[in-house]
């Protein structure tokens, strides 16, 4: 196995050697158990996309705050996998992926229907005292 998550692999046939993703890991083991799936979605109350995204290494649509984790772990149990490994793994993904994120990804972005709605919300805010001291100069 090396650093970016892959483990190699052989083919029993011809012998040739291939590097083996997680998603490829998982997929596998499920297929060794004859499990759909929708039968690994509904024992598991995960999503079947999850689990496709999952076994199709699209880990970046997996929800954030832990859930991605969590859905790992119990995926991993649920096939008899070690789940420690697939988590290790899942991070050294999670970390080579990481780097290059915030590049790609701004934060500091917002939609322009944000940003009216923003200016829409602080309106009121500033016009109420240039109004009330224009109605102050006309009641004089």
């Amino acid at each position: 196995m090396n650093w970016y998550g892959y483990c190699y692999s052989s083919n029993k046939d011809t012998g040739a050697r291939h590097m083996e993703s997680l998603g490829e890991y998982l997929r596998s083991n499920r297929e060794l158990k004859e499990l759909s799936l929708e039968e690994a979605a509904n024992v598991l109350k995960i999503k079947v996309w999850y689990l496709s995204a999952i076994e199709q290494d699209f880990f970046d649509l997996l929800p954030a705050g832990g859930y991605d984790r969590k859905f790992m772990t119990e995926y991993a149990k649920h096939l008899g996998v070690d789940s420690e490994e697939v988590i290790r793994r899942y991070d050294e993904w999670y970390r080579t992926t990481a780097i290059s994120e915030p590049l790609n990804n701004p934060t500091n972005t917002q939609s322009p229907v944000k940003k009216i709605a923003r200016w829409l919300a602080f309106m009121p805010i500033v016009l109420l005292p240039f109004l009330f001291v224009a109605w102050m100069y006309l009641i004089e």
